[in-house]
């Protein structure tokens, strides 16, 4: 029988976005795997809250090495976002981590619609594509950075991923996986925008892993918009993705949906064409 388990990473920030994750991942995935909840500052009034609302779950304390955590993604305020949080995803590759045979890492900024056992049915490394077509590079033309895709005979990237949720197998957890990354990480920290998410995508593209383009399991807030027509597509989807709204509208969303108004945002929204989404996005 595999043994699996469910990685999030949290400061106090993200609090009130997980009691509402928490709340849906245990109606909507009741037999899911135990989750780890990496924290940084959570009380334990925080914690038995979170607790209570479902016990499958266990914390475990942030200690990142201090070296690791720069940079962060350049379009986020460094004086609200604890870069900690994003570099934790790190901390799937240490020693305790290893009786797993399976990590799957979730953001708290999602809603689940069914059942997430087919994702751990895969037997390597599993991300989805990111749905915008920006370059995690500040600059892709730079000489050094080229140099550097020389050293790794990486010729290009066709696609960037997106990082909030991802699979990593038996096969990846390993001091060999983690090494790389921060030797990528050290060597291009000065040509990326998006911090862990661009050090993934290069690491990925390093060891010829393709990220999947079926969307219904990161189905991101933007296809709705830039695919309005597809009302379908966005209800049998496995995860919708609300990235890229404020943490305010995350978290309406997310108690709205919690209460039943998936669909209905969703029949409401196509039928107006997105005009409401498209006036919060």
């Amino acid at each position: 029988m595999s043994n699996n388990t469910i990685f999030i990473s949290i400061d106090v920030s993200f609090f009130q976005l997980s009691l509402d994750f928490l709340k849906n991942i245990k109606h909507k995935y009741p037999n899911h795997p135990l989750i780890h909840i990496c924290y940084t500052d959570l009380s334990e009034e925080h914690k038995n809250k979170m607790t209570a609302i479902n016990n499958n779950i266990k914390f475990i304390e942030n200690d990142i090495d201090e070296k690791i955590v720069w940079p962060i993604m350049i379009h986020l305020d460094k004086q609200k976002f604890n870069p900690k949080v994003f570099y934790a995803r790190f901390m799937m590759w240490n020693d305790y981590f290893k009786q797993f045979d399976k990590i799957l890492h979730l953001d708290v900024d999602i809603y689940i619609i069914r059942p997430l056992d087919y994702i751990f049915e895969n037997e390597d490394f599993f991300i989805v594509s990111e749905v915008y077509e920006w370059s995690d590079f500040i600059n892709p033309q730079d000489n050094d950075l080229l140099n550097e895709f020389s050293k790794d005979n990486i010729t290009g990237i066709d696609r960037w991923s997106n990082a909030w949720i991802f699979l990593v197998t038996k096969n990846r957890l390993n001091n060999e996986t983690l090494s790389s990354l921060i030797d990528i990480k050290n060597r291009y920290d000065k040509f990326i925008r998006f911090a862990d998410q661009s050090i993934i995508t290069i690491w990925m593209a390093k060891n010829n892993i393709k990220s999947s383009k079926d969307f219904s399991s990161n189905y991101q807030f933007r296809l709705f918009i830039s695919n309005p027509k597809s009302i379908q597509e966005g209800l049998d989807a496995s995860i919708i993705h609300l990235n890229w709204l404020s943490k305010s509208y995350k978290i309406l969303f997310l108690k709205l949906f919690n209460f039943g108004f998936f669909k209905w945002f969703v029949y409401i929204n196509s039928i107006t064409k997105w005009f409401i989404s498209k006036l919060i996005f």
